[in-house]
C-alpha cells in the first residue's frame, strides 16, 4: 500500500512504498536492513531508509506522567492486555491526560484541526514519519569550515598524526607531564556586526565569529580516548587553558585575512585560580540593542559587552591613550574586582589588527542556579514603551521552557557568603577562595519572575530516536536539559503567511534552536557491543 500522500510530518524528501511486518536496523556501514519483527508494534520501514513510520504519534515516547515515561505506562498496559501497541497507546492516552499524545485519535485530530475531515475513520490511514537525522536537517547556505590562522603551526596537532593520535597524546604527556601544548578550536558563535561598529572595521566585515580555543577535545573516535591511560586522559580533558578566539568574516562566512585573534581573558582580568580549572569556557555571542554581548560559562553563566575596532580605522594613538589595558583596569578594581569603564584586551596570538574592548567587568546570570550553562539571550521590542530599548531575555532552559527578563549591564552586589551559599555542595570544603567570585558577586538585575511556558506543542516532525523500536522512555539518548542553542529569530504574521494559501497564522512567532547533548552510554566504547547498536546513537550532540 502506497502511503506517500497519507503520512504526517512530510518534509521535502524522497518517499517510497512501505511494507508491513518488519523492523529496520542499521549496520556498520550506515545502511538499513529489515529483520522479522517479534513484537506487536505496527511500524513499517521504508526502502530508501529516509524514515520509518508508526501509528504512534511523535512525542508519545518522550512524554512523562508523574515523573514516569508514558512509554513505560504504554508497555505495561500492552503486556497486561496482550494488546497491540496501538491499542495500548490509545487506551493510556485516553485515561491519562499527561500521555494524551499517545492516543491515536487525539494525535490525528490535533494534527488535522485545521482540516475539514468529517470521517474520523479516514484518518486512520495516516502514519507518523520518524525521519533519519541527516534527512531532517535544514538546508545549509554557504557551509564553511575554517581554522584560525593566528594559532602557530607548532601548536597544532600534525595531520600526519591523526591516525595514531592516541600515541601522540601519550608522547606529549611524557614531555609536559601535565597538560597538552596544542590547540583545537570549536563551539562557534556567530553574530552580524552591528551597524554602529561598521565604520571602525574593514568594509568587507559582516560577521564576528567566536571560538573556544583549548587542548581539551573530543575530535577523534571514542575508542581513542577510552584506550588512553588515566593520567593522559586527564591531561587531554582537564585543562586550565580555554582561550577566546575571535575572527571577522565576510558575507560568505569566509575569514578576512589578518583579522583573527586568540585572547586569554581570564588571565588579563586576574580571575584565574591555579589548578581550579579555566576561568571561562564555551564562549558565545549575541547582538542585543545593536551591541555585541559575550556570553561564557564559568561557575554559571556570565555576560559582558564587547566593542571592536581595527587598527588603522580611526585614531590609533588616541585609542591606546584613552583606553587602559584590562590588566591595568582590573588591578584598579582591587580585591572587590568592580570596574565600570572600557578596557582593551591584549591578543595572545594574531597580532593587533583586530582590537577588542570589554566595556566593564563581567556580570553573572544567577537565574538558572549553579547548573546554568549556555543560555540563549535575545531581545524583543519594549511592550509598554515602543521607543525605549528592546527588553532583553535569557532563555534559561527548554524542557520545561524557562525565560527570565534581565538587564545585562546592571547588577546587584551580593556578598561572598551568598555566592558560597549558591555554590556549596554538601560534602565539599566549607571555604572558598576563588578569584572568580569577584564576578559571581555581581548578580545581573532581573525584571519580574522567571516565566515557565505551558505544555510543549505537538512536534511538526519526529526523528528515529523517538520511534518505539529505538530508544523509548528512559532509553532516550538525549538529555532533556538544554546544552545550548540560539534564540530568537522573529517572524511577523505577514512573513509566516508568505507563499501559503491558508493564511492561518494570526500571531508573530519567535524561532529558536535548542541544542541538547547525548547522554553518555557506558557501553559506547565497549567492543562487545554491536556496531549496529552504537550507530543508532548520534555521537555527542543533537539539535
Amino acid at each position: 500500500r502506497d502511503l506517500r500522500t497519507n503520512d504526517l510530518s512530510l518534509p521535502p524528501h524522497p518517499l517510497s512504498t512501505f511494507r508491513h511486518g518488519h523492523r529496520t536496523n542499521i549496520d556498520a556501514s550506515g545502511r538499513y536492513h529489515r529483520s522479522t519483527r517479534s513484537n506487536t508494534t505496527d511500524a513499517k520501514p521504508n526502502h530508501d531508509a529516509s524514515y520509518i513510520v508508526s501509528p504512534i504519534c511523535g512525542g508519545c515516547f518522550r512524554s512523562r506522567s508523574n515523573g514516569k515515561h508514558c512509554a513505560e505506562i504504554v508497555s505495561a498496559r500492552q503486556k497486561k492486555d496482550h494488546s497491540s501497541l496501538s491499542d495500548a497507546a490509545t487506551i493510556v492516552g485516553k485515561e491519562n491526560q499527561d500521555c494524551n499524545i499517545c492516543d491515536i485519535d487525539y494525535c490525528l485530530a490535533s494534527h488535522f484541526k485545521d482540516e475539514k475531515h468529517s470521517d474520523q475513520s479516514a484518518l486512520k490511514k495516516y502514519q507518523t514519519k520518524y525521519w533519519r537525522f541527516d534527512q531532517s536537517t535544514p538546508k545549509f547556505t554557504n557551509p564553511t569550515s575554517l581554522t584560525l590562522t593566528s594559532i602557530p603551526s607548532e601548536l597544532r596537532i600534525p595531520s600526519s598524526r591523526f591516525q595514531d593520535v592516541g600515541v601522540y597524546f601519550q608522547e606529549k604527556h611524557n614531555v609536559t607531564k601535565s597538560g597538552m601544548d596544542f590547540f583545537v578550536e570549536y563551539n562557534p558563535g556567530l553574530v552580524a556586526i552591528p551597524s554602529k561598529m561598521e565604520q571602525n572595521l574593514p568594509e568587507e566585515a559582516v560577521y564576528l565569529l567566536s571560538l573556544r580555543v583549548t587542548s581539551a577535545n573530543n575530535c577523534f573516535p571514542t575508542s581513542t580516548y577510552a584506550d588512553l591511560p588515566k593520567e593522559v586522559w586527564n591531561a587531554v580533558y582537564i585543562t586550565d587553558t580555554n582561550h577566546l578566539g575571535l575572527v571577522l568574516l565576510d558575507d560568505k562566512y569566509q575569514m578576512i585575512p589578518g583579522y583573527d585573534v586568540v585572547i586569554d581573558a581570564g588571565e588579563q582580568l586576574g580571575l584565574k585560580t591555579p589548578f581550579e580549572g579555566p576561568s571561562f569556557m564555551d564562549y558565545r555571542l549575541f547582538v542585543l540593542n545593536d551591541e555585541i554581548y559575550l556570553h561564557a560559562n564559568a561557575d554559571t553563566v556570565v555576560v559582558n559587552r564587547l566593542s571592536l575596532r581595527a587598527k588603522g580605522f580611526g585614531d590609533d594613538d588616541a585609542y591606546v591613550k584613552n583606553t587602559g589595558t584590562c590588566v591595568e583596569v582590573a588591578a584598579e578594581g582591587g580585591a572587590q574586582g568592580n570596574w565600570e569603564k572600557p578596557c582593551r584586551l591584549d591578543n595572545l596570538y594574531g597580532g593587533d589588527n583586530l582590537q577588542v574592548m570589554l566595556m566593564r567587568q563581567f556580570n553573572t546570570i544567577w537565574s538558572g542556579g549553579i547548573n546554568g550553562k549556555n543560555y540563549a539571550l535575545f531581545s524583543l521590542p519594549n511592550a509598554t514603551h515602543p521607543d525605549a530599548p528592546d527588553s532583553v531575555y535569557a532563555e534559561i532552559d527548554i524542557f520545561p521552557h524557562h525565560v527570565q527578563q534581565i538587564l545585562p549591564d546592571e547588577f546587584d552586589q551580593i556578598s561572598k557568603f551568598q555566592v558560597f551559599g549558591k555554590l556549596w555542595k554538601e560534602g565539599t570544603h566549607k571555604s572558598r577562595h576563588f578569584k572568580m567570585d569577584r564576578v559571581n558577586m555581581r548578580s545581573v538585575k532581573e525584571v519580574g519572575n522567571t516565566t515557565e511556558s505551558g505544555n510543549v506543542p505537538l512536534p511538526s516532525f519526529s526523528t528515529m530516536d523517538a520511534h518505539e523500536d529505538w530508544f523509548p522512555g528512559d532509553d532516550a539518548p538525549f538529555k532533556e536539559s538544554a546544552h545550548g542553542g540560539a534564540c530568537c529569530v522573529s517572524f511577523s504574521v505577514d512573513e509566516l503567511n508568505l507563499g501559503g494559501s491558508k493564511n492561518n497564522h494570526h500571531e508573530s512567532l519567535l524561532v529558536g534552536i535548542a541544542h541538547t547533548k547525548v547522554s553518555w552510554k557506558p557501553w559506547y566504547s565497549k567492543k562487545k557491543v554491536p556496531r549496529e547498536r552504537k550507530d543508532r546513537v548520534p555521537h555527542t550532540h543533537y539539535v
